[in-house]
C-alpha cells in the first residue's frame, strides 16, 4: 500500500472497549467473528485517533495531515502504514485478507450439521450433568409456573450466567409450562456484530451440552425465500454469538432435555425502525416476520427474546460512573420501556427513540421483533437485576426476566 492509496476501513464486527494495563489506558479491539481466533489487540490511547482515519476514504498522507490538524499529533505516514498493517494482519480491517478469511470460515460453518456450543470454556460447564447442577443452583423454588396459554413470549437475559443466573432461573421456571407445551420456539437474539435491520438465519442446528435443537426447516425456508441472500450473508455471526446460545441452554434445561424445533434468528440494530417508530413491511425485519407467521401457523409457538437491557457507565463510553441515583433512574427507564410492550412494537420503538436510546438497550431489536410477531402483550417482570460491568460497579448491564402475556 502506498502513501496515496485510501486506507481500508475498520470492520463493523469489532467489539471495542477500554481497559487499563500496567497503569496505562488501552483500547481493546476484538473481532466478534473471530476470524483470527479469540485474541484481542491492545491499542495505546495515544493511537486511538488513528482509528477515526480508517473510513476507506483517507490515504496515509491525508490521515497524517488530519491527525496533526485535529489532534495535534505528529505522525509519519510510513509509521501510520505500519500500524494499519498490524491491524490488517489481525484481520480487523475491511480488506482482502479479512474477506478471504471470512469466506473460508463461512464455508466451513455452513458445511457442518451443527453449530457447536461456543461458551463452554468459562461461561458454563461442557458436561451435561455438571451443567444441570449449575443451572439448578441458581434457585427458582419460590416461583410458580404460569398457565401455558397465557404466555405469548418471554424476555430472557443474554448476559453470562455468573452474573445473570438467578434472573434466568426465575424466568424459565415461571415459563416452564409454556416452554414444555411449545411445538416450535422462535429465538430472536441480539446480533452484536450485525448491521442495521439485519436478520440472519443459521444453517446448522444449535448444539448444547444438553442436546441438539433442530432448526425448523419450513420456517427457515420461508424466511430465506423472503430475504434471499440477506438471510445468510452474515451467517458466520452465529458461530460465536452468545445471545441465542445462552437462551438455548435454558430452553433445553427447562424441557428436561427434550428437543423442540427452533428458529434461531439474529437481529441487527433497529436504528431505522426507531427513527420511524415502526417496522416497515418492506424492511428485512418486516419481510422476515411476515414470512414466519404462515410458516408456523397452526402450531403452539413460543417466542423468546434473548435480550439484555441497559449498558451504562465508563465501560460503555459514559464519562462518569453511575451512582445509586443514576442506577435508580436506569431501573425506572427499564420499567417504562417494558411497560410499552402492552401497546405494541410501535410504542416500544417510539419510547427508545424518544430518549435517544441513551441507555444503550442492546436487546431492543429482539424485543421489537418479538412484539412484531406476537402483537402487543403485557409485560410481567418476574426478576430484575443490575449486573456490574467493571471492578468498581460504576458500569452496569441491567437484565430482566419477563413474561409477555396475551391480552
Amino acid at each position: 500500500m502506498d502513501l496515496g492509496t485510501p486506507l481500508p476501513r475498520l470492520r463493523h464486527t469489532l467489539d471495542i472497549q477500554w481497559t487499563f494495563y500496567r497503569g496505562l489506558r488501552y483500547l481493546v479491539l476484538r473481532d466478534r467473528q473471530a476470524l483470527a481466533g479469540d485474541d484481542a489487540l491492545l491499542l495505546p490511547e495515544s493511537l486511538v485517533p488513528v482509528l477515526a482515519m480508517l473510513d476507506g476514504r483517507r490515504s496515509a498522507n491525508a490521515a497524517a495531515a488530519e491527525l496533526g490538524r485535529l489532534a495535534g499529533l505528529v505522525v509519519d505516514p510510513i509509521d501510520l502504514l505500519r500500524v494499519v498493517d498490524q491491524l490488517g494482519a489481525a484481520l480487523l480491517l475491511d480488506d482482502e485478507r479479512a474477506a478471504a478469511a471470512r469466506r473460508a470460515a463461512t464455508a466451513a460453518f455452513r458445511s457442518t450439521a451443527v453449530r457447536p456450543a461456543a461458551l463452554t470454556e468459562g461461561v458454563y460447564p461442557a458436561d451435561a450433568a455438571a451443567l444441570r447442577v449449575r443451572l439448578d443452583g441458581y434457585g427458582s423454588d419460590a416461583v410458580t409456573p404460569v398457565e401455558p396459554g397465557a404466555v405469548a413470549a418471554v424476555i430472557t437475559p443474554h448476559i453470562d450466567y455468573h452474573r445473570g443466573g438467578p434472573v434466568y432461573a426465575r424466568l424459565w421456571r415461571a415459563a416452564e409450562a409454556a416452554v414444555r407445551a411449545a411445538e416450535v420456539v422462535v429465538i430472536f437474539g441480539t446480533d452484536h456484530a450485525g448491521g442495521p435491520d439485519a436478520v440472519t438465519l443459521s444453517t446448522p442446528d444449535y448444539q448444547t451440552p444438553l442436546g441438539r435443537l433442530p432448526t425448523d426447516r419450513a420456517a427457515w425456508a420461508a424466511v430465506a425465500a423472503a430475504l434471499g441472500d440477506d438471510a445468510i450473508v452474515d451467517e458466520l455471526n452465529h458461530r460465536t454469538e452468545h445471545s441465542i446460545e445462552l437462551a438455548a441452554v435454558w430452553l433445553q434445561h427447562t424441557r428436561g432435555g427434550a428437543a423442540v424445533p427452533v428458529v434461531p434468528i439474529l437481529c441487527g440494530h433497529p436504528a431505522e425502525h426507531m427513527a420511524a417508530a415502526a417496522i416497515a413491511p418492506a424492511s428485512r425485519t418486516g419481510r422476515a416476520i411476515a414470512a414466519l407467521r404462515p410458516a408456523l401457523a397452526g402450531r403452539r409457538v413460543l417466542v423468546v427474546a434473548a435480550a439484555d437491557l441497559a449498558h451504562v457507565g465508563p465501560a460503555f463510553g459514559d464519562p462518569a460512573p453511575f451512582d445509586v441515583e443514576a442506577k435508580a433512574a436506569v431501573r425506572r427507564a427499564d420499567q417504562a420501556l417494558l411497560a410499552t410492550c402492552a401497546d405494541g412494537v410501535e410504542a416500544l420503538l417510539a419510547y427508545a427513540a424518544g430518549i435517544d436510546d441513551r441507555y444503550r438497550i442492546c436487546g431492543l431489536s429482539p424485543i421489537a421483533c418479538t412484539l412484531a410477531f406476537t402483537g402487543a402483550a403485557v409485560a410481567e417482570t418476574v426478576a430484575y437485576d443490575q449486573c456490574p460491568a467493571d471492578e468498581s460497579g460504576g458500569s452496569i448491564v441491567s437484565v430482566a426476566g419477563v413474561l409477555l402475556r396475551r391480552h
